[in-house]
């Protein structure tokens, strides 16, 4: 994890300040460096440098689109921090603009958020197996199913004991999450970005999407149905949600793509809530959602 004084010191040696923060995830912790140009710092140890390299060689090989994805344009050490120094990305974050958008303009907000999934999963990757792009040791799979039920697998060899405290049936719970995810059609070896929603967004003044933000761990080649999941479940936990916007995004993604996508969501859902489960440390709303989800798909079951 990044300390304030390895910061400070990293800060120093580049030439800005605290004041120049921009934002901050689990992730890395990001500065303006100026008009063209921002600053990453990323947690963990010198271990990340690896890693960044990774996603700089991925984001050179992404095609054009009508928004703009990161460019890393140089990577480097202060210590133990690893930072990078990224191209600067014009617009807002659809978590910040969508509160003070009102019905017709929130709208138009989210039939851009839906638009810019259908570029991104016109990159495929035909001759690599499912899975993880970016990770060191990437979990995959030469079937989607058998890369989800792998995914769940290894989330609940850490985490099982936390979950099993706080879910009322957790072997249920599992069954039927697995039992969900072996029913998804084999999808196009697509690019999911596994991390899409508002956060990670970026509007210009005319509410079309500018940028798309952090690729990560998260990042897979697979179902691009994955990305539309994540676009409406991952609202939940942003503070600019309204109980509204489920019912407006999901007719949007209904319209878009039938109703029956509503039952791969359910799915995802499920998924999400295994894989999250190691939220309870660090993110304990997130953790709840997990929580909440597990055991409504037992009480579903039920009736």
């Amino acid at each position: 994890m990044l300390t304030h004084e390895a910061t400070r010191e990293t800060l120093t040696t580049i030439g800005i300040t605290v004041a120049d923060l921009l934002g901050s995830g689990s992730e890395s912790w990001v500065y303006a460096l100026d008009d063209a140009r921002i600053l990453r710092l990323y947690n963990g140890d010198v271990s990340r440098s690896a890693y960044v390299g990774r996603l700089k060689a991925f984001y050179n090989a992404l095609p054009a689109f009508t928004f703009v994805c990161p460019v890393i344009h140089e990577t480097g050490r202060v210590g133990s921090v690893v930072y990078a120094i990224e191209q600067r990305i014009p617009g807002l974050a659809m978590g910040v603009v969508l509160p003070n958008l009102p019905a017709t303009a929130r709208t138009r907000a989210f039939i851009g958020y839906l638009q810019a999934l259908t570029e991104l999963r016109r990159v495929t990757y035909p001759t690599r197996p499912y899975g993880e792009l970016l990770t060191e040791h990437p979990v995959q799979a030469p079937t989607w199913s058998a890369f989800l039920e792998a995914s769940m697998t290894a989330r609940l060899e850490e985490h099982r004991a936390r979950l099993d405290a706080d879910v009322q049936n957790l072997d249920t719970a599992i069954a039927i999450a697995f039992e969900r995810v072996a029913t998804i059609p084999e999808p196009p070896k697509a690019l999911v970005h596994g991390d899409y929603y508002p956060n990670n967004v970026l509007l210009g003044d005319d509410l079309r999407v500018s940028g798309i933000l952090d690729f990560s761990a998260m990042t897979v080649v697979g179902d691009p149905f994955m990305d539309v999941a994540g676009g409406l479940l991952f609202l939940e936990g942003s503070p600019s949600y309204q109980p509204t916007d489920r019912e407006l995004l999901g007719g949007l993604i209904r319209r878009e793509y039938g109703a029956a996508v509503m039952d791969r969501i359910d799915t995802y859902r499920l998924y999400y809530s295994l894989y999250f489960a190691g939220a309870w440390n660090d993110d304990p709303n997130l953790y709840r959602w997990c929580v909440n989800n597990l055991n409504q798909a037992i009480a579903d079951q039920r009736t």
